[in-house]
């Protein structure tokens, strides 16, 4: 069996995590999709935004708050005059910790947009956005996990109003009822990455053969399934990195990776610096 396991890899307008952040600015149409691992929410201050995603096209309106899974191939395509906006992203190992309604994470990891259905939540959601970029540009990492904290909730919020709704509708696409293969195969990869996983193991799961689920992965998500795969356990690592003060062989264990010499080769490629300094560059912080 092909075991997953350490290898030059490289795909174009395809990027790993970018991390737990929020930040703000004025967007701009993209010239191509791209693709990271992240969750990603989105609030325009003013003005809208237009995707591309994942096959259709989805628009988030001022002042309402949404969801996507930026693993799907997403391409900012329209806005409105004066767009500004603020984002948040949250790696999706840190996302699926949260235990949050199925039907919400089914929702974003099939490539659907979550939008916050109460227009009525506009004005507390852009006090609350406007103070977590703030705390975000501080170097206070109390600041910054207090945040971290407060978009949880904000989160579950919208998961539990979408998860109700989606309840009380009585009109379903078939869309809606079955997950499809790549968001099946995501989720699988999401709750086992940190085991010793084959091409096969997957594509078992989810009922296709190791070669088609591979080349419908690719297809669908821009990556390949040992990338994502790959990615996944870098998420989890930084996030124990951040958050404890495990030595670094048990950080690359418990994340999945074999060996600590595999472990350091894939995280000074994904993410640029060795575990060792990316816990430093944030305790000097």
């Amino acid at each position: 069996m092909r075991r997953f396991s350490h290898a030059k890899h490289s795909d174009t307008n395809t990027a790993g995590s970018l991390g737990f952040k929020v930040w703000r600015g004025n967007p701009g149409p993209m010239k191509q999709p791209h693709q990271h691992t992240d969750i990603e929410f989105n609030f325009c201050v003013q003005g809208f935004m237009r995707y591309f995603l994942a096959g259709h096209f989805v628009t988030i309106p001022t002042g309402r708050l949404g969801g996507l899974w930026a693993g799907m191939p997403h391409r900012l395509m329209e806005i409105g005059p004066g767009t500004e906006c603020i984002w948040i992203t949250v790696p999706l190992a840190w996302f699926l910790s949260w235990k949050l309604p199925e039907t919400f994470t089914r929702l974003l990891l099939r490539g659907d947009l979550a939008l916050e259905p109460d227009e009525a939540l506009s004005s507390s959601d852009l006090a609350q956005h406007e103070c977590w970029a703030r705390e975000f540009k501080t170097v206070d990492l109390e600041l910054q996990k207090i945040a971290m904290l407060e978009v949880e909730a904000r989160v579950r919020r919208l998961a539990r109003a979408l998860s109700v709704l989606s309840r009380g509708s009585k009109e379903k696409s078939a869309r809606a009822a079955e997950p499809g293969p790549s968001e099946r195969i995501a989720e699988y990869i999401g709750l086992h990455y940190q085991e010793d996983l084959a091409v096969e193991d997957v594509a078992a799961a989810v009922g296709l053969h190791p070669n088609y689920a591979m080349t419908l992965f690719k297809r669908a998500c821009g990556m390949s399934i040992w990338e994502y795969l790959t990615r996944m356990r870098v998420s989890h690592a930084q996030r124990r990195l951040l958050t404890t003060d495990d030595k670094v062989l048990d950080v690359a264990l418990e994340a999945g990776f074999g060996s600590a010499s595999r472990f350091y080769d894939t995280f000074l490629r994904v993410v640029g610096c060795t575990p060792k300094a990316y816990r430093a560059s944030l305790r000097s912080e």
